[in-house]
């Protein structure tokens, strides 16, 4: 078993809040108030649930979103 974090997601959550803190604008509301501690600042954080990738859900999950090929999963299967 992985955890996965659909990588897509990831991106465009990221690319959002860049945009919106290059414009000076407040993400507070959207992370809900969370931040994680870097050693100096609260830094705003937005979470996104892990999936367990198991081989019931390998082919819903980490190959439907494109993050690795079928053929390159099942390799070396015969």
């Amino acid at each position: 078993m992985t955890v996965y974090k659909p990588v897509e997601e990831l991106a465009k959550k990221a690319a959002e809040f860049a945009v919106k803190i290059g414009r000076g604008e407040d993400i507070t509301e959207e992370t809900d108030g969370e931040t994680v501690f870097d050693g100096t600042y609260n830094v705003p954080c937005y979470y996104i649930e892990p999936m367990a990738v198991t081989a019931e859900n390998m082919d819903d999950s980490i190959i439907e979103d494109g993050f690795h090929r079928a053929e390159d999963v099942y390799l070396n299967i015969h």
